[in-house]
């Protein structure tokens, strides 16, 4: 198994990364763009990278939690989720997002997301004009399609969703033709009368490609194992090491995501470096850890700050030990102990 190590300024390596892949032949898997739904609780706005795929007059779907239609569950990874609804106007919300890679027909695929059906979810009814409660179980449906929230293929459709606990869904499936978009659409039960229901969706996974005859992954998987820091010089010198990892992608401006295997086995799916660095961190309660970024031609400050924050907290940094921010006058007049590659990022551990 291939290992690189990185060295810091004190002279002893304080990192050990691991990437490695079963086979470079197989399939790496699709990743969705921000798969967990995470964004700031918004009513009738869809999470950051999903678009609005219902009928225009209508309202698009809310990311929760929040309490404004009644108090639901915590999320089931990171801290926020989706929540969309059918009506009793026979209207129902749906998203779509632009693959990275399309699917393509005949080939056998894998997708999994985490569903629950709302505790409470009051809002009128579109019929009556009385506020109804939007909690009895509807289904999932997945299509694939060309165009932007284009629906030519329905792909799977999940049961009725009757759980208020978070549950894993896994879909197979195998499209007939190229699939460029995937639309995620609520909606009804089979052969009822359209009706007031809600459906929470969290933590999708990407799609794995699969053998169709055995029905097992073919996938390349890279394994992050890092030597946790044992004193404040270790830890400063393996947030350096990762914030000279750290890049952003030329074309999007976005911090790349990864789908990886953690040291304990669990799959995960996040920008490593950052990953690594809320990891570490979390052993060193009593520090905390300062990102200024900088302006740049390629990308926007303040989302990058935003994107960092996003997936240090994802990660499970509690929020008392992060500060990010974009950069002010007087910080490019400071010594900045910790910098990434071209000076992409300032930080500091105090």
């Amino acid at each position: 198994m291939p290992y690189s190590f990185i060295k810091n300024k004190w002279g002893f390596f304080a990192l050990l990364l691991s990437l490695s892949a079963l086979a470079t032949a197989q399939p790496t898997p699709i990743l969705l763009r921000n798969a967990s739904f995470e964004d700031d609780p918004a009513i009738s706005q869809p999470p950051r990278e999903w678009y609005y795929c219902g009928p225009p007059e209508e309202t698009p779907p809310d990311v929760q939690p929040n309490e404004v239609f009644g108090k639901n569950q915590d999320a089931h990874h990171g801290y926020s989720y989706l929540a969309m609804v059918v009506r009793d106007n026979n209207t129902w919300e749906a998203v779509g997002q632009r693959l990275l890679q399309p699917l393509i027909a005949g080939r056998c695929y894998e997708f999994s997301v985490f569903l629950a059906r709302p505790v409470i979810y009051q809002s009128p009814s579109r019929l009556t004009g009385f506020l109804d409660n939007y909690i009895r179980p509807i289904c999932l449906r997945i299509w694939g399609g060309g165009p932007r929230c284009d629906r030519r293929e329905i792909l799977a459709a999940s049961p009725p969703v009757k759980s208020t606990d978070w549950t894993k869904y896994t879909f197979q499936i195998q499209p007939f033709e190229d699939v460029h978009n995937l639309v995620l659409e609520a909606y009804y039960l089979p052969e009822k009368v359209p009706y007031n229901g809600g459906l929470f969706l969290d933590a999708a996974s990407p799609v794995f490609e699969l053998d169709c005859e055995s029905r097992q992954k073919l996938l390349a998987v890279r394994k992050v194992v890092f030597s946790q820091p044992s004193n404040i010089n270790e830890l400063e010198a393996l947030i350096q090491a990762q914030l000279q990892a750290l890049t952003v992608d030329s074309t999007s401006g976005q911090l790349s995501i990864q789908y990886f295997t953690d040291p304990h086995g669990i799959d995960r799916q996040a920008n490593i470096p950052l990953w690594v660095i809320a990891q570490a961190l979390q052993s060193f309660t009593a520090w905390k850890l300062e990102i200024v970024v900088p302006d740049h031609p390629s990308h926007s400050a303040r989302e990058l700050a935003n994107e960092i924050t996003r997936e240090l907290l994802a990660a499970g940094l509690p929020g008392k030990q992060l500060k990010v921010r974009t950069a002010v006058k007087r910080d490019k007049k400071r010594t900045w102990p910790l910098q990434g590659r071209d000076g992409l990022v300032w930080a500091r551990v105090w």
